[in-house]
C-alpha cells in the first residue's frame, strides 16, 4: 500500500534504529526503503549490515550526496500507490501513516503533511508546529514560507513520478512550488510525528528559505487587493526574519 523512502548519510545509529522502528510499527502495511547516500564503501557496508538487522525491506545505493537526489534515486525503486517520507533521525507516531492512507483516499490529495511536534536529542518535546489544513492556505502560504513539515508528507505516487525533486537546496519547498498549478495540498490537524533537533545535524543556513522570484509571481496570481497587501506584508517580515538569522534568500532562481 505505502512506500516509505529514508535517505540515509551519515546516520546516528540510535536515532535511525527509533526512526526506523517507528515505521516498522505502523498500524498499517509499509514497505521501508532506505537510501545510502553518496557514502563510501565502508559506510555503506556498516548501515547494510545494520539496516538488515532492522530488517529493512530494501536498501539501495545513491552514488550522489543530497537529498533531493537520493530521493529522486529511490522513487524509481518504489511501487505503491503512495509514498511516505521519513528521516533518519525522526519518529513517527504509530497511527500516522494510516490516518494519512485513510485521508488520501477519500479526498482529492496529492501531497498530505501532518502537524509536528518538536523533541530533543533525549526525545523530550520541546516545541510544536502547526501548519494550515486545505489546499488554499497551504497555497497562500508558499509566498513566504513552506506550508509542509516535508518528512512528515505522504504523497501519491503520480505525483512524484511527475514532478521530481528541483536539484537546488530546499527542494522540498522548491517542488511544492514548482507543482503549485498541478497539484492539491492538505494538512491532517494531528500532530504525527516528531522531529527531531539537535547539534549534529547538517547546518540550514546555506539553504534557501525563500525563492523570491516565485513568491512575487504568487503575488501577481491573486485577484483580491486585500490579499495581495497581507501577502506582501507577510513576506516582508519574512524577509526581515531570513535577514536578522542571516538565513539565504535566493534572488535568482525561477522555478
Amino acid at each position: 500500500m505505502i512506500d516509505v523512502l529514508i535517505p540515509i548519510y551519515k546516520s546516528n545509529e540510535d536515532y535511525l534504529r527509533l526512526s526506523i522502528n517507528s515505521i516498522k510499527k505502523q498500524t498499517i502495511k509499509n514497505n521501508v526503503i532506505c537510501i545510502l547516500n553518496g557514502m563510501d564503501n565502508n559506510k555503506n557496508k556498516f548501515y547494510r549490515n545494520l539496516l538488515k538487522q532492522l530488517e529493512v525491506d530494501l536498501i539501495v545505493e545513491c552514488p550522489l550526496h543530497g537529498v533531493a537526489q537520493a530521493l529522486n534515486y529511490g522513487i524509481q525503486f518504489t511501487k505503491s500507490q503512495f509514498i511516505a517520507r521519513q528521516d533518519d533521525d525522526d519518529i513517527s507516531h504509530p497511527e500516522r501513516l494510516f490516518l494519512q492512507y485513510s485521508f488520501m483516499t477519500n479526498n482529492n490529495i496529492d501531497v498530505l503533511g501532518t502537524n509536528i511536534h518538536i523533541i530533543n536529542s533525549s526525545g523530550r518535546i520541546i516545541g510544536h508546529r502547526k501548519y494550515p489544513q486545505n489546499d488554499l492556505n497551504c497555497k497562500q502560504k508558499l509566498v513566504y514560507q513552506t506550508c509542509f513539515a516535508h518528512p512528515s508528507v505522504m504523497m501519491k505516487r503520480e505525483f512524484i513520478i511527475n514532478n521530481p525533486y528541483p536539484l537546488t537546496g530546499s527542494e522540498d519547498y522548491a517542488l511544492w512550488l514548482t507543482a503549485y498549478n498541478n497539484a492539491n495540498y492538505a494538512n491532517l490537524n494531528n500532530y504525527l510525528y516528531l522531529w527531531r533537533k539537535h547539534s549534529n545535524q547538517a547546518s540550514s543556513k546555506s539553504i534557501p528559505y525563500l525563492y523570491l522570484n516565485k513568491s512575487f509571481e504568487l503575488i501577481k496570481k491573486e485577484n483580491s487587493i486585500i490579499l495581495k497587501f497581507t501577502l506582501s506584508i507577510s513576506l516582508i517580515l519574512r524577509v526581515a526574519i531570513c535577514l536578522i538569522k542571516k538565513r539565504n534568500i535566493d534572488l535568482k532562481t525561477y522555478l
